[in-house]
């Protein structure tokens, strides 16, 4: 593990070093500034070469299926008049995310939901400059907002879009490829695969690659990935062995001289680096999982940010089939758009707390949803996880915190775990340094140890998967922690709020209830998903076969309710106390409805009928025509059949019941609309595409 503990430099400035040379002897000096000299050429040459990243690779296919390649088509830029035409739509919509920061906030920049978003256009290439920020309605300078929540933002949107490219062709016997005098170096190029290094202006101006094949096919790539490389400050090095040459003759004057024009403190500098290659050695040697190598290079980077900065462009690309040349499409040319939008805050509902930074001390905190500061920002690093609970992270170590309102103090979690799942009822699970989770109540008491893979809390029972020689299996507990014996290995579990649906390893399942009693035994095949139809029943077959019938189980007593051999083929949830039914296979798949006894209310008789939502259903009947039908069958609204789709005759799906995230309930039928009433509905207010 990393451990980034550089402490204030107490190296001298350029300025004080050049106070120090001059009241020393000549004969003195030369020992000195020999030191200096090897000090400087050793670090140098420790860090040759040097390079931080990370980076996340996106695959779209292995390659290995079909031998012969897919043509891609021709690279061409997009219309420009459809360019504009995006941009300029009047119902495109941004959206912002805001940072609470002070001495003011930062905004991140989101498009709009479905139809509201730019649809050929990447909001990334936007710029962004914000004439009013508004606070209840009022224009507000952004130095008055202080932690406040924004209502929206007045922004001027600019784009540029690429109007001519050029295309660069890399070969295999490249190891650096020009391109307007810049070199672009190759750092691999085999059958499938290019490793190349672009200047960041260049790699900014990236269209697209293609890579061509022996028999000159041109084909897309299928992965990719990019990312700066962090390097040692070009000119800082420049300086510095410009530094040791004079150092080596111990030429005061050429040493004064260096220092006085250099915008670098050489010294400091140079301590820095030495302490960057400690901790690169350091880091090197460690073995860390992605999540905490990603933060520890990121800190590192943060740390040393005085001597570091981006150099250039990592891309490498590779191809489902081996490439004799790849094809770069490069920006050459460019127009810009612009306009004004209103952006709203795509958070209006603020979480009750959250981290806010202090950034001319880079330090963080925590406000409340009035803006009110909770805990003063003193932290080095924090993030929040949960309602009350955030993550500080010390030398690449990770410690959970838990807010006390009342008191307005953190305390932290004892030992070094990791904050990982709010289960319920006053139950955390956490993982410690192994990575391994255990679970906690709210006093931060250990209810089960740190020994396992996952956990859940499912009527009122904790559910833990265990890893036992390479396969994961589960354990259930009480809430205070007692393990329930159950016969045979459980391999996995469905949660059905009420009760558990158990199964082992020949794929019968159990029923456990919430009191943790087991009221029906692995004899059984149920489907957690699919079976669990009612708070209180759930279907079952004793036989794998997929025509077999199947009947319901009282969860609550283990009673059979139906038995399988007088059951159905499917029973769907129930909802309002009827379930649609395939009754059997021999009767063409129809669909009726049945009560929680199993009884018969509605007869087979449709083709897809949706469940009950204020006594009514959507059905499709025999005849192809969609209804809504009341709890004993009766129609009380019909809706209109197949609608013509400008080229051809559509049936878009069977009447689909649909709920939007805000919870409106609508029917989908023929392209059109409707409300739980089967009243017309205005199609915006669903969000559909």
């Amino acid at each position: 593990m990393i451990a980034c503990t550089h402490k204030q430099d107490k190296s001298l400035s350029n300025k004080e070093y050049i106070a120090h040379i001059q009241q020393v002897k000549d004969g003195e000096f030369n020992e000195e500034a020999q030191q200096q000299a090897r000090k400087i050429k050793e670090t140098l040459n420790s860090l040759d070469e040097f390079e931080l990243y990370f980076s996340f690779s996106f695959g779209l296919s292995d390659g290995s299926s079909g031998s012969q390649p897919e043509a891609a088509e021709a690279f061409t830029l997009p219309s420009a008049d459809a360019t504009r035409a995006d941009f300029y739509d009047p119902g495109r919509r941004l959206y912002f995310t805001e940072h609470k920061r002070l001495p003011e906030p930062a905004f991140e920049f989101n498009m709009g939901y479905k139809d509201e978003g730019f649809q050929s256009l990447s909001i990334k290439d936007f710029k962004y400059n914000i004439q009013k920020i508004y606070l209840k309605n009022q224009a507000v300078a952004a130095k008055d907002i202080r932690l406040r929540s924004v209502d929206s933002l007045e922004v001027t949107v600019r784009y540029s879009y690429p109007t001519a490219f050029d295309t660069v062709t890399i070969t295999r016997s490249q190891p650096e490829v020009l391109y307007k005098n810049t070199g672009l170096k190759v750092h691999r190029f085999d059958d499938q695969k290019l490793v190349i290094d672009l200047p960041i202006d260049i790699s900014s101006n990236i269209l697209a690659y293609h890579g061509i094949t022996a028999d000159g096919t041109i084909i897309a790539s299928n992965g990719h990935s990019s990312f700066p490389l962090t390097i040692i400050k070009p000119a800082l090095v420049k300086e510095l062995m410009t530094l040791q040459e004079a150092f080596q003759a111990a030429d005061k004057a050429r040493i004064q001289q260096v220092m006085e024009e250099s915008k670098n403190n050489l010294l400091p500098g140079l301590s820095l680096l030495e302490s960057l290659e400690k901790e690169v050695m350091t880091y090197e040697e460690s073995e860390e999982n992605l999540e905490t190598e990603v933060e520890t290079l990121k800190q590192l980077i943060k740390d040393y940010a005085a001597v570091l900065e981006t150099g250039k462009q990592r891309y490498e690309i590779t191809f489902p089939y081996g490439v004799k040349a790849v094809h770069l499409y490069i920006a050459s040319a460019f127009d810009s758009l612009q306009r004004t939008l209103t952006v709203q805050n795509a958070l209006p509902e603020r979480p009750e707390f959250e981290v806010f930074k202090d950034d001319a001390n880079d330090l963080y905190g925590i406000v409340d949803k009035s803006g009110s500061i909770t805990i003063p920002a003193k932290y080095k690093d924090l993030h929040s996880v949960a309602d009350h609970f955030f993550i500080e992270r010390q030398k690449g170590d990770f410690y959970t915190h838990h807010l006390d309102v009342e008191q307005k103090t953190l305390k932290q979690v004892p030992g070094k775990v990791t904050f990982y799942q709010d289960l319920g009822n006053g139950l955390y699970s956490f993982h410690d340094e192994n990575r391994k989770l255990g679970v906690l109540d709210k006093n931060f008491e250990v209810v089960l140890p740190f020994q396992y893979e996952n956990a859940t809390y499912c009527a009122g029972l904790l559910v833990m998967s265990y890893n036992h020689r390479g396969r994961i299996y589960q354990k259930i507990f009480t809430r205070p922690g007692k393990e329930i014996e159950i016969p045979g290995i459980i391999k996995n579990s469905s949660c059905a709020d009420s009760y558990l649906i158990l199964k082992n390893r020949e794929g019968k399942s159990a029923i456990l209830n919430k009191q943790g009693k087991l009221i029906l035994p692995f004899n059984y095949y149920i489907d957690g998903h699919n079976d669990a139809v009612a708070k209180h029943l759930a279907s079952y077959t004793s036989s794998k076969n997929e025509s077999a019938l199947k009947g319901l189980v009282n969860t609550e007593t283990g009673k059979i309710v139906v038995p399988e051999e007088k059951g159905f083929y499917h029973i769907y949830p129930f909802s309002e106390g009827l379930a649609a039914a395939i009754f059997s296979k021999n009767q063409g798949d129809k669909m009726g409805f049945i009560n929680e006894m199993g009884e018969t209310v509605i007869p087979p008789q449709f083709l897809y009928a949706n469940n009950f939502y204020k006594e009514l259903a959507c059905v499709l009947a025999a005849d192809e025509q969609v209804y809504l039908i009341t709890p004993t069958g009766k129609v009380v609204k019909s809706f209109p059949g197949i609608v013509q789709n400008e080229e051809h005759f559509k049936k878009r799906n069977y009447g689909y019941k649909k709920e939007t995230e805000d919870g409106l309930v609508y029917y989908e039928i023929n392209e059109r609309y409707y409300n739980d009433q089967g009243e017309p509905l205005n199609k915006e207010l669903t969000r559909e595409n």
